[in-house]
């Protein structure tokens, strides 16, 4: 994971993802093999609760499954179970996440788990952003009004990007 995860992929942002990593909202699900947590993780998801352009959501911040475990369904199994977080908690409407560009097998994995290209993605709303600019997509699972209101949000911002170009 480090290719598309770590420092080299990240240099900029680096000291901010290891603060986000131990932040008090930071909240994490571990998959070990047979119930021995003792042995390294075979995956993990951290994930928060946060509030995106007025919408409460479970925001996926990584999802990881080591390369022993891939392809064998304990990426979904996460995605389900956070998703399931995300029903059962009172006022959330759904579930985000950001996937980099350079990493297409996690656009095709989420886009699997039915997750689409949310409208405040830099894609949708910056029309005219120059190629390269913007590395990564927001993607979202969720309830029909929060998806309203992110796509006024998305139109909003792309009218603005448009007076500003």
């Amino acid at each position: 994971m480090d290719p598309v995860f770590g420092a080299a992929a990240w240099p900029a942002q680096e000291r901010s993802r290891r603060c986000d990593a131990v932040a008090c909202e930071a909240r994490y699900l571990f998959a070990h093999a047979d119930c021995q947590p003792e042995q390294p993780p075979l995956g993990f998801a951290h994930y928060r609760f946060v509030e995106e352009e007025g919408v409460a959501v479970l925001y996926v911040y990584e999802l990881q499954v080591s390369e022993a475990a891939r392809g064998r369904g304990l990426g979904r199994y996460l995605m389900f179970f956070l998703e399931l977080i995300a029903k059962r908690s009172d006022g959330l409407d759904g579930v985000m996440l950001t996937i980099q560009r350079a990493n297409p097998r996690a656009l095709d994995f989420y886009g699997k788990c039915g997750y689409t290209e949310d409208a405040i993605s830099p894609s949708r709303s910056d029309p005219f952003a120059e190629d390269g600019e913007y590395d990564y997509h927001i993607f979202s699972k969720l309830q029909t009004a929060a998806r309203e209101t992110l796509r006024l949000k998305g139109e909003e911002a792309r009218l603005q990007n448009a007076a500003a170009a």
